[in-house]
């Protein structure tokens, strides 16, 4: 790839992330790896220019927490709480499990019978109360 079609994709990466704004870790990786595959992280997204990923997923609706440096923040989407970390290009998904409202453990096929188990992550406050709670 010359230089010109590498900043043509890299744009066009960034166009469809704030186009698509994905909800999900595996929706945005389905975009980032398309432009570069992962090295040490579960994506990868290299930065260097005056627009960067972090431009991107806030116009995509995530909340961003950077910590000391612009190559090293946190990002969650606001509804779905997917979460991710990214550091130097790599990106890591930190998404919590879901968490099963019957048994409290994190769900996992065969942990209760999940005919009618509302599935939230560990982190929402506001996740169901179970049946026995109620009692």
């Amino acid at each position: 790839m010359n230089l010109d079609a590498y900043w043509q994709m890299y744009d066009i990466t960034l166009a469809r992330i704030r186009d698509e704004r994905p909800a999900t870790f595996h929706s945005l990786k389905a975009i980032l790896d398309r432009f570069q595959p992962p090295s040490s992280g579960d994506a990868f997204f290299p930065d260097g220019a005056d627009d960067t990923l972090a431009h991107a997923l806030r116009d995509a609706g995530w909340y961003l927490t950077f910590r000391g440096a612009d190559y090293l923040y946190t990002a969650e989407h606001p509804t779905s709480h997917a979460k991710l970390q990214y550091v130097e290009g790599d990106v890591f998904d930190k998404t919590p499990a879901p968490i099963c409202s019957r048994c409290g453990r994190p769900l996992a096929p065969g942990c209760c019978d999940t005919t009618d188990i509302i599935l939230y992550t560990a982190d929402q406050a506001d996740a169901p109360a179970t049946e026995e709670d109620e009692r």
